[in-house]
C-alpha cells in the first residue's frame, strides 16, 4: 500500500482544518444575519455548521473570539485597498483617493451583505477599539484628517468631530446598502459623499466634480 508523504499528509490536514474553520464562519454569518450579533449562541453555530461543540473549541475559545476573527477576516478581504497619503500629490487628490477606498469598501459590503451586517454591528459598537473601516489603521485616518484640517483644505478643525460625522454617515450608508434598497448602490454611495463633502465645507460645484472623479474610477 502506498504511503502518503508526510508533507502531503500535513497539507491535507491543513486544508481540512481550513474547510472546517470556513464552515464555522459561514454558519456564524447565517446565524448572525438571522438572530443578530447579541442573540446568537455557540450551539446555534455548531448546529448550523453540522459540527460538534468540541470541534468548535478547536478553533475558538469562546463566542467573542469568533466574532473578532470574523471582523478581522473582513478587513483581510479589504487588504487590496489600503490608503496611504501620497506626499507628491495635493490634499484634494489625496482626499479623492481616500474616498475611492471608501467607495470600494461599500461596494464590497454590497457584494457580501452578510459580512456588511457583521461589520456594521461590530464596528458600530466597538469603534473606539477597532480599526477604522477601509484603512486597517485608525492612525492613518486621524493623521490624514488632521493634515486636511491644518492645511485649511476642509472646514473642520476637530478630528473627533470629523470622525463622529464620517463614521456615523458611513454606518448609516452601509446599513441601507446591506439591508437592500430600491435605489442603486452607486446612488446611495454618491449621496454619502455628497453630504460628507458639503459638511467638510466644499461648494456644491466642487462636491459634484469630486464625486464624479471618485465614482468614475471604479
Amino acid at each position: 500500500m502506498a504511503r502518503i508523504n508526510p508533507q502531503r499528509r500535513a497539507e491535507i490536514g491543513r486544508l481540512k482544518r481550513h474547510r472546517t474553520n470556513g464552515r464555522i464562519v459561514d454558519a456564524a454569518l447565517r446565524v448572525i444575519a438571522d438572530k443578530g450579533l447579541d442573540h446568537f449562541s455557540i450551539d446555534d453555530v455548531v448546529t448550523e455548521a453540522g459540527i460538534s461543540r468540541g470541534s468548535f473549541y478547536n478553533y475558538y475559545p469562546d463566542r467573542g473570539a469568533l466574532i473578532t476573527d470574523m471582523a478581522d477576516r473582513f478587513h483581510d478581504m479589504l487588504g487590496e485597498m489600503p490608503f496611504q497619503v501620497d506626499e507628491d500629490a495635493g490634499m484634494r487628490e489625496n482626499l479623492v483617493a481616500y474616498l475611492r477606498c471608501q467607495n470600494r469598501f461599500l461596494r464590497k459590503a454590497h457584494e457580501k451583505p452578510d459580512w456588511g451586517r457583521l461589520i456594521n454591528e461590530v464596528f458600530a459598537s466597538e469603534r473606539a477599539e477597532r480599526p477604522f473601516m477601509g484603512t486597517h489603521d485608525p492612525e492613518i485616518f486621524f493623521s490624514f484628517m488632521t493634515r486636511l484640517g491644518e492645511s485649511g483644505f476642509i472646514a473642520y478643525r476637530s478630528v473627533d468631530a470629523i470622525y463622529d460625522f464620517f463614521i456615523g454617515s458611513m454606518y448609516f450608508t452601509m446599513a441601507r446598502i446591506v439591508e437592500g434598497s430600491e435605489r442603486p448602490v452607486a446612488s446611495l454611495i454618491s449621496d454619502f459623499f455628497f453630504h460628507l463633502l458639503l459638511a467638510f465645507g466644499f461648494t456644491r460645484e466642487d462636491t459634484e466634480r469630486m464625486i464624479e472623479e471618485i465614482m468614475s474610477a471604479d
